[in-house]
């Protein structure tokens, strides 16, 4: 059974994406800190706050997000963590750190449960990248 901490956690990481979901940003990134206060190691909202980020055009902080949410894997539904995976290898590409944007989009394309677009965005970028 959770802890009260951990879904009051919950509760708050869920309230933030609904928050981002209609466009208040501010409001988000407040209850995705709250959340991370709680319970700094959930990967679910890490990776939210990164879609928050990357929105905001705050790649850096986007990409410590997403690397703490690929550490916390075992916090998060399959599919969220291979989206994970491939924001973060397009991160990782941009900054021409090629070599961890194919071993990203690898674990983005052979994750069990992975959304298809997923997959196949994966495909194309390893495809692209001579690495498949």
């Amino acid at each position: 059974m959770p802890s009260s901490v951990a879904t009051r956690s919950y509760r708050l990481s869920l309230e933030g994406w609904r928050a981002f979901q209609r466009g208040a940003q501010a409001q988000a990134e407040a209850l995705f800190g709250q959340a991370l206060t709680l319970v700094s190691t959930d990967g679910t909202t890490r990776y939210r706050r990164a879609q928050l980020f990357i929105a905001q055009g705050h790649d850096d902080a986007a990409l410590i997000d997403l690397d703490a949410a690929l550490v916390a894997q075992e916090t998060m539904p399959p599919p969220l963590f291979a989206a994970a995976c491939l924001d973060a290898a397009r991160l990782r590409e941009a900054r021409h750190d090629t070599v961890r944007a194919i071993e990203l989009y690898h674990l983005a394309h052979d994750a069990f449960g992975a959304d298809q677009r997923v997959v196949e965005s994966a495909t194309r970028a390893l495809t692209r990248l001579g690495a498949l």
